[in-house]
């Protein structure tokens, strides 16, 4: 959806990208509509469960390296920024409050539809308003939290590259650096970028260039790691007693295998839900379906809501150590419970033999006290 602001003060004139189709739609408050937010919800509590257990798991099986883990549990816990924008623009998608520096008397108040336009006359027109800040500050926040999950391939890949490049002793120094600066550097041009395609500052091409760059290169480091990786493993198994290669070395190429299988997954999660991301985008920008603006709508926001969720559970089920990892050990539960109630049950046997014993020892003495008066 694009923003025009005129005359913005020592701006001039700002235009604003926002990351949505459909703003205050009141129909998602009413029957069958209201559906999606309550599947929305749902979803929201089974995310921040899962990236609990994810964080614990992390933190209790030391599957890959620190360095590795770090940067996987940052990209995966930028999720919460994506939370509060959505707990920010609720109100406005909804309709319970509207903008109000719409300058267009025909767009006050009513359901407002639009996706992506170069054209001027196309963009709906603002002026600035104070109430309107929460709206736009809670877009930029989609816009880069959605742009963050777009350089994680990226991140791990480099982070495997200085693992082949120390592969002797990457096992043995902790060179926590190398994850900070990733992340630092990730962050820093995460935000860049976000600022870049929020206030529409370059075309539309280099935008898709901007977004396809750090795949790219973070594909051609992975194959170029794998391919070293290989190269170890069999000089290893080839010449076990002449290879070069410490056993730190060998260890770590082992683990880098692990790595790639775990990428895999994510890659084809990933590519899945990109198909799913682009063919609805079409579907909306051909206003192919207008029937289910909302229901494409929905699918939109929660790829980029739910996205941290799916890459969670591709990992945690791509690595055998951690499919193994019980946050609740459900089985013990049902046996204690099992247990406790056998134990109510005999106490409560018990208390019944007792009350009976009572209550015969009671009859027996008035008994024989109503004989000793006849």
């Amino acid at each position: 959806m694009i923003f025009f602001f005129e005359n913005l003060g020592k701006f001039k004139n700002v235009t604003i990208c926002y990351p949505i189709y459909i703003i205050q739609n009141d129909e998602l408050l009413t029957f069958p509509w209201f559906l999606l937010e309550v599947i929305e919800f749902s979803l929201y509590v089974f995310t921040v469960f899962y990236l609990l257990k994810v964080f614990y798991i992390a933190i209790k099986i030391r599957t890959f390296h620190k360095n590795l883990t770090t940067i996987f549990v940052f990209f995966v816990f930028q999720w919460y920024e994506t939370f509060v924008a959505n707990v920010l623009s609720w109100p406005y998608e909804t309709g319970y409050w509207t903008l109000k520096g719409t300058m267009n008397e025909n767009q006050t108040n009513v359901i407002l539809k639009q996706w992506y336009t170069e054209k001027l006359n196309e963009m709906i027109p603002m002026s600035y308003h104070k109430s309107d800040i929460i709206f736009f500050l809670s877009g930029f926040l989609k816009m880069h939290s959605s742009l963050s999950m777009t350089t994680i391939l990226l991140s791990i890949s480099v982070e495997r590259c200085f693992a082949c490049y120390h592969l002797n002793d990457y096992e043995k120094k902790s060179r926590f650096w190398i994850a900070l600066l990733i992340i630092s550097v990730s962050h820093i041009y995460n935000f860049i970028i976000a600022f870049v395609f929020y206030f529409k500052l370059i075309p539309f091409e280099c935008m898709i260039v901007c977004i396809l760059a750090p795949n790219v290169i973070g594909f051609k480091l992975l194959f170029y790691t794998r391919y070293l990786n290989q190269k170890v493993t069999e000089a290893h198994e080839k010449f076990a007693s002449h290879s070069n290669y410490t056993l730190a070395a060998r260890f770590q190429a082992k683990e880098n295998i692990k790595c790639f299988r775990m990428i895999q997954m994510v890659i084809i999660c990933g590519m899945g839900i990109l198909a799913l991301g682009i063919s609805t985008a079409v579907l909306l920008f051909l206003n192919i379906l207008p029937k289910f603006d909302t229901l494409f709508n929905g699918i939109i926001q929660g790829e980029m809501s739910f996205t941290p969720m799916i890459i969670s559970i591709s990992i945690n089920y791509s690595v055998e150590s951690f499919r193994k990892v019980k946050v609740f050990d459900w089985d013990s539960i049902w046996e204690k419970l099992r247990v406790s109630r056998r134990k109510v049950a005999l106490v409560r046997k018990d208390s019944s033999v007792k009350i009976e014993m009572i209550r015969k020892e009671t009859e027996t003495y008035f008994n024989q006290l109503a004989n000793s008066w006849i």
